[in-house]
């Protein structure tokens, strides 16, 4: 896996990943300012809800209105003002696509939007972007946050690298024993052309659909029994958002590397 955990257990890779570091700087430098007085309160009832609620996610407590306020709205309300830029860039970069995968993956992520904000919402980590963002704005005071984290209010993931790491496993291990069966059924060739960008992107595509049914199955099951109170926190979400968590998966997995070293292993 790609995606790195400092001692805390949050995730780093978008620190990692290059691509993503420019983008969360723009993110980052053109987030909304903050409206209204300091509660937070100028919109009246309105609390910047979106389609997606990823309150749940983040353990923010929205049942209550008086929860709303404060700290824990203006997360929510920065949240989706870093997933909006995020998602004006990632149309920019997808009006010129530089490699044939990379039109691809524009083309299914253009057709699967809601999916692409969660893993937006993953590589750039926008719930510790808009804490950090809100803390700076006197919205979350330390000893509020820390009070809140005790209780209903937590940025860090509901699941990390980690957790995913023996899902991951239990799906890869589908490739490989079906590449060995391949072996033992059929003959290698000892020479053969070597295969141009197309039928290699097609391994790719289908190989990475493959393990992440897999993966997907085994979250099915882990979650009909989650291990932790975080874990049973995604679950909801899951259930809640079945496409935006596809998308987190999809960025903590990462099943198109794997899918990767199977087609190249395989040629």
């Amino acid at each position: 896996m790609s995606a790195l955990d400092d001692s805390s257990g949050e995730p780093l890779d978008y620190l990692a990943v290059p691509e993503y570091t420019p983008m969360l700087e723009r993110v980052v430098m053109n987030l909304d300012p903050l409206d209204g007085d300091s509660n937070g309160d100028s919109n009246g009832d309105s609390d910047g809800d979106s389609d997606v609620d990823f309150g749940i996610y983040l353990g923010l407590d929205r049942r209550h209105r008086r929860h709303r306020r404060g700290c824990e709205r203006c997360v929510h309300r920065h949240v989706e003002s870093a997933l909006h830029r995020a998602e004006e860039e990632a149309h920019k970069r997808c009006e010129h696509p530089k490699c044939p995968y990379m039109e691809e993956a524009c083309e299914e992520a253009l057709k699967n939007k809601k999916a692409l904000r969660g893993y937006l919402f993953v590589k750039l980590r926008a719930g510790a972007v808009a804490e950090a963002y809100c803390t700076g704005a006197q919205r979350c005071h330390e000893r509020q946050h820390a009070d809140l984290k005790d209780s209903s209010f937590d940025t860090t993931p509901a699941i990390t690298a980690d957790d995913l790491m023996d899902v991951l496993g239990s799906a890869s291990d589908v490739l490989g024993s079906e590449a060995a069966l391949r072996d033992t059924q059929r003959p290698r060739p000892t020479a053969r052309p070597r295969p141009g960008p197309e039928p290699s992107l097609k391994c790719i595509t289908k190989e990475t659909k493959k393990l992440f049914s897999r993966v997907q199955e085994r979250l099915d099951e882990m979650c009909d029994h989650p291990e932790s109170h975080k874990f049973e926190r995604f679950c909801e979400f899951r259930h809640e958002e079945p496409q935006e968590a596809a998308g987190m998966v999809y960025a903590y997995v990462e099943p198109y590397k794997y899918a990767m070293g199977y087609c190249m292993a395989a040629k």
